[in-house]
C-alpha cells in the first residue's frame, strides 16, 4: 500500500468489511425482519437493509476509484486504462443487479412479496458486489 493513501482506504475497507458481514442475507436480517409486526414492516425493514448495503457499495466504489487512479498514474502512462474499466464495469453490475432483483420480485406475480423480494434480492447482489470490489482494491494495492 502507499503510504500517502493508506489510513483512508484503510478506513474505507475496514468499514466495507464490516458491512459484508451485515448485509448478507443471513439469519440475523431475516430474524430482524421476520420479527416486524406487518408485512408493510417487513418489506419496509427489508428496504432500509438494501438502501445501506447499497450506501456500502458506493462507498467501496469511491475508494476502488481512487486506488485505480493511483494505479493508473504510477504505470505506464496508461491513463484511465483502470479507470474507465472500472467505470464501465459498475455501470454494467448496477443495470445487471437492477434487472436481476426485478426478475426476482416478479416470482410474486405483483402481490404484496414483491417489494420485499426485490430488496432481498439487492442486499443480496450488493453483498457480493461489495466482496468483488475489496478483492479488486486488495488485487491492485498488492500488484
Amino acid at each position: 500500500m502507499r503510504l500517502s493513501y493508506c489510513m483512508p482506504l484503510t478506513l474505507a475497507l475496514s468499514a466495507c468489511s464490516d458491512v459484508r458481514a451485515t448485509t448478507k442475507a443471513t439469519p440475523d436480517h431475516e430474524d430482524q425482519c421476520d420479527r416486524t409486526s406487518s408485512n408493510l414492516n417487513y418489506t419496509e425493514c427489508w428496504q432500509k437493509h438494501a438502501t445501506e448495503s447499497r450506501s456500502k457499495v458506493e462507498e467501496a466504489m469511491v475508494v476502488l476509484q481512487k486506488a485505480a487512479s493511483n494505479s493508473d498514474e504510477r504505470e505506464d502512462g496508461r491513463s484511465g486504462w483502470l479507470t474507465e474499466t472500472l467505470k464501465m464495469s459498475q455501470q454494467r453490475w448496477t443495470a445487471y443487479s437492477e434487472r436481476q432483483c426485478v426478475l426476482e420480485g416478479r416470482v410474486a406475480r405483483g402481490g404484496t412479496g414483491t417489494r420485499a423480494l426485490i430488496a432481498k434480492c439487492q442486499v443480496r447482489l450488493n453483498s457480493q458486489r461489495i466482496d468483488e470490489l475489496t478483492n479488486l482494491f486488495e488485487a491492485i494495492e498488492n500488484y
